[in-house]
């Protein structure tokens, strides 16, 4: 599976990669909600638990530095150990809505829906992507009274 830059995408076409640090601001059942302050807008991110797991077997992180970037995928789309791939969903007022649906065998192989809001001043003047990619570079999270810092060296991506 290619995830390099499209040589047929429109050169108006949003490309990335950008550097965003997300701080967690609520837990739910199956996701983890992160929020990255912009100029005018935040971008909402509902981490999937099982993504955060893959790479984290400790509480969820108060704070994660990823990398944002427009995806090439072919079909379906990738999550993987640290990264996942979100298609467009919908545009909304102030942002464009991407979403994966994921199938969990410990559910039952129920499907479930997550969610990445792109605020739409991220893109700027440029055309939003079909697809974009999340890679988790870095995280912190305070563990019985302690900070800790961990890197994903290298990503499988």
């Amino acid at each position: 599976m290619s995830h390099s830059i499209d040589s047929h995408s429109s050169s108006n076409e949003w490309e990335g990669p950008v550097i965003r640090k997300f701080q967690k601001t609520e837990e739910h059942t199956k996701t983890v909600r992160y929020q990255c302050p912009l100029q005018d807008r935040v971008f909402d991110w509902y981490a999937p638990k099982f993504l955060l797991e893959s790479i984290v077997n400790d509480d969820t992180p108060d704070a994660f530095t990823v990398e944002i970037g427009k995806s090439c995928h072919s079909g379906q789309l990738y999550v993987g150990e640290g990264i996942c791939e979100y298609k467009f969903d919908t545009e909304m007022v102030n942002s464009f809505r991407y979403s994966i649906v994921y199938t969990s065998s410990e559910q039952n192989d129920r499907e479930q829906k997550y969610y990445l809001y792109v605020p739409k001043e991220e893109f700027g003047a440029k055309v939003r992507p079909e697809a974009l990619y999340v890679k988790l570079l870095e995280w912190d999270w305070t563990s019985a009274g302690q900070a800790k810092s961990i890197s994903l060296k290298k990503p499988r991506f």
